[in-house]
């Protein structure tokens, strides 16, 4: 191994800020190791050489694995900050309502499902996120994903309150995902959800090379 390839490996699992290393979540939970070195990482650096941008949800990508397997033809989604995901979601899912708070993003959201009738996204503002979210009828929803921006927002306006506003609009036997759940501000997250069953994913995303856990709850059927 040449020095610079050594120095490029030191950066990559070097600590950073409240983690013991490169290689641990915010939680300092270590990520299951050897799909990381051998799987995420250099598919990640590679696409960071080649520039291109990912295609499915910055989310843990084993998470991304058991969506891929898990989405039914004839589920209803909705998805609290949009992406290339909400493309994603559309061409597996019945019907996709994605909210997003940024004009710009927004837009090429919008020209990203021209070919996606069953997909939309709404322009709102971030604040607005939780009432925008209690408009929808209860048990509404097979799968709904918190994953929105929430710069200087208050924990009951940003992804805290969304999963509260969230909850009930999830079909008995559904799932809502938080992603980022291992920051420490999503903490009451568990407590509002206390009964439901989760099963957390620790890893990678398709982006950024900063392991992130993204967690899963299902609503209880009874």
């Amino acid at each position: 191994m040449t020095t610079g390839e050594l120095r490029g490996w030191r950066k990559i699992v070097q600590a950073t800020p409240g983690r013991a290393t490169r290689l641990h979540t915010a939680r300092n939970e270590l990520v299951p190791l050897l799909p990381a070195l051998t799987r995420d990482l250099p598919v990640l650096v590679a696409r960071r050489l080649l520039r291109r941008a990912p295609t499915e949800p910055w989310l843990a990508r084993d998470a991304v694995s058991f969506l891929r397997t898990a989405i039914r033809a004839d589920w209803d989604i909705l998805e609290i900050g949009s992406g290339a995901s909400t493309t994603w979601y559309a061409r597996r899912a019945r019907r996709v309502i994605a909210i997003e708070s940024d004009p710009v993003w927004h837009r090429h959201v919008a020209g990203s499902l021209a070919g996606h009738p069953n997909a939309t996204v709404e322009a709102v503002a971030a604040n607005d996120f939780p009432t925008r979210i209690a408009r929808e009828p209860d048990e509404s929803f097979d799968l709904v994903v918190v994953d929105g921006s929430e710069d200087c927002l208050s924990p009951d306006e940003g992804r805290v309150g969304c999963v509260r506003a969230a909850a009930p609009k999830v079909r008995p036997g559904g799932i809502l995902l938080l992603d980022n759940s291992d920051w420490p501000r999503y903490a009451p997250v568990d407590a509002i959800l206390e009964s439901w069953r989760c099963v957390r994913f620790r890893g990678f995303t398709t982006g950024p090379l900063t392991p992130i856990e993204t967690t899963l709850y299902w609503r209880p059927t009874l």
